[in-house]
């Protein structure tokens, strides 16, 4: 039968004899005066099991879930001693309703932490020793406790995976958590302390990449300049101090590339305190890594662009050999990044004749960006190369025939290879029947 009450821990004999039992080793005090052998004292564990029939098992079922909800008010009264009213009713529904609820057979991942996971796994490097700049420090940083930038981390990352799963559910989340994010982070602007706070540039930066992953062209990306501009503040306010740690000096990196990517498609010339900035940097950094030789080349593309778009550069010789110039430089620099690690070129068998019928592998993240930075710089050189034919032909045909025709098939091949890159996440993409190694 059911056991009711407390379990004795006395001996066997003061339990009996219903006396109370003082416990003591090796014999209690009640026995040894009475001159009986003390039993000792049981196993309390193995005393709490009984042996009983279905029917009783049954029955002790439900009077202990009559019982759990009678304790559920019991507990719900006790609170309401310590806490308001308003407290006290949604304790009371949320302890009566929990037997009400059904457990699902397995643990689902909340959709936005899934979107997270996705963001960080391809668009965050690890922090393999080299400082890269590429949100890296989201993964050393506390940044779930930052509500801005958690805030614009999800923004960001339900926009990432929303394109990748073509979600329009997913995306219209992604709006409604970039519209709490504008405004979390403006009142992190607005304030003097918050301002200059690692939280608040991380913060910026997520907005920014939400921006790009959001936008169709640059037309769209009408909050840019407002973030490129609070860039801007929070490094004029932190100047050299922004790099007092290596999450400091990760960031800097990240927001410099951030500028001067802006810079050139504006076309503005990268602000002289940027400049300022790269040259006190440099004793945290190897200035030999590809990433910031590219980003040299930048700064003098944006100045180039600048120099063209506002007419300081008008002879259509200058302007043209001056971008074969970049253009050189950033070709030297992709073919020595293949020290640094070999791709995997997978023919591929799509229908789409207007796709590059292949993949390029690589093995990090790292490469692929520095690869198609360096493409994309070039796409622009060849762009304004083309320009500069079409309007002035008469008066270029000591530049050769060839040359509007050698630029737009490198554009292609540049277009094409921009498109084909990919990471190698698993083996079986070498294994799958629509793929084949060349």
């Amino acid at each position: 039968m059911a056991r009711r009450g407390r379990l004795s821990r006395g001996c066997q004999t003061c339990r009996k004899r219903k006396i109370k039992c003082d416990q003591i080793l090796p014999a209690c005090t009640q026995c040894r005066k009475s001159g009986w052998v003390c039993p000792g004292y049981a196993d309390i564990v193995e005393r709490m099991f009984q042996y009983h029939n279905q029917q009783v098992d049954s029955t002790i079922s439900i009077v202990k879930l009559g019982k759990a909800r009678v304790d559920e008010v019991k507990v719900v009264k006790r609170l309401s001693k310590r806490v308001s009213a308003g407290t006290v009713g949604k304790i009371s529904s949320l302890s009566l309703s929990l037997s009400e609820i059904s457990l699902p057979q397995g643990i689902a991942q909340p959709l936005n932490d899934r979107a997270i996971d996705y963001f960080l796994s391809t668009h965050a490097l690890r922090d393999k020793g080299e400082i890269r700049g590429y949100y890296e420090y989201l993964f050393t940083l506390p940044i779930t406790t930052w509500p801005e930038t958690s805030t614009c981390l999800t923004a960001a990352a339900l926009a990432a995976w929303g394109n990748a799963c073509h979600s329009a559910e997913m995306l219209k989340e992604a709006r409604t958590f970039y519209g709490r994010s504008l405004r979390l982070v403006n009142a992190a602007l607005a304030d003097p302390v918050r301002a200059p706070e690692t939280s608040t540039m991380i913060s910026i930066l997520l907005l920014n990449s939400f921006e790009a992953l959001m936008s169709d062209c640059l037309e769209s990306m009408s909050y840019s300049d407002g973030h490129m501009r609070g860039v801007m503040m929070i490094m004029s306010l932190k100047g050299p101090s922004l790099m007092e740690s290596r999450e400091g000096v990760q960031v800097f990196l990240h927001m410099c590339r951030c500028l001067i990517t802006y810079c050139i498609m504006r076309p503005v010339e990268v602000p002289a305190e940027v400049v300022g900035l790269r040259k006190y940097a440099v004793r945290f950094l190897d200035t030999r890594d590809p990433a910031w030789m590219m980003e040299e080349v930048m700064i003098r593309l944006a100045k180039f662009r600048a120099e063209v778009e506002a007419g300081g550069l008008v002879e259509s010789d200058e302007i043209i050999d001056t971008a074969l110039r970049l253009d050189d430089e950033l070709s030297q620099l992709t073919s020595g990044l293949h020290r640094y690690g070999q791709f995997d070129t997978i023919a591929t068998l799509d229908a789409d004749t207007s796709l590059p019928g292949y993949h390029r592998a690589y093995p990090d993240m790292w490469h692929v960006y520095i690869r198609n930075y360096t493409r994309t710089c070039r796409l622009i050189l060849h762009s304004i190369i083309q320009d500069e034919l079409e309007s002035h032909s008469a008066s270029l045909l000591c530049k050769g025939h060839n040359l509007r025709s050698q630029s737009r098939l490198k554009s292609q091949e540049l277009i094409g290879n921009i498109c084909a890159s990919i990471l190698q996440y698993c083996e079986n993409m070498r294994q799958s029947p629509s793929h084949s190694v060349i």
